[in-house]
């Protein structure tokens, strides 16, 4: 999938839920922060749950998005409605992917980011149901 009008990048997702205001909503999300990822980025959930998405997964980093916006803004765009956990099959696929994929090392200064998610649901902890992938950017740790 490329960037088209309406649809974030990899880059924009990753700098917008790993920003410092954004962090503490993860576990702790309100109304307004669920609309405020509605009107930001329901297109781009919707054209990567129906869309092709090859082109994201070739990058840590693209990956590492897709898992976020497949797995982690449903919770928010869809609260307490079945389509909040309608793409997470599709993102443990794309986690397990990167994992299989990235290693760290593979690149100087690469360190492993969970992405906080395909985790208590389907055993936190146990290989391959852990939604991460491998990020170059410097100064990122394990969140």
């Amino acid at each position: 999938m490329t960037h088209s009008e309406g649809i974030a990048s990899a880059a924009e997702i990753l700098e917008f839920w790993f920003a410092a205001e954004v962090k503490p909503l993860w576990f702790a999300s309100t109304p307004e922060f669920d609309e405020a990822l509605r009107e930001r980025f329901l297109a781009t959930y919707r054209a990567t749950a129906t869309g092709p998405v090859e082109d994201w997964e070739r990058t840590p980093l693209g990956a590492l998005a897709l898992v976020i916006v497949l797995d982690q803004f449903p919770l928010n765009l869809f609260r307490g409605h079945p389509e909040s956990f309608a793409t997470e099959a599709a993102a443990r696929v794309v986690a397990d992917r990167a994992i299989a994929r990235f290693r760290p090392g593979d690149k100087p200064g690469t360190t492993i980011v969970s992405v906080p998610a395909v985790h208590a649901r389907r055993g936190a902890g146990r290989p391959g149901t852990l939604g991460a992938a491998f990020s170059s950017k410097p100064g990122w740790k394990r969140v």
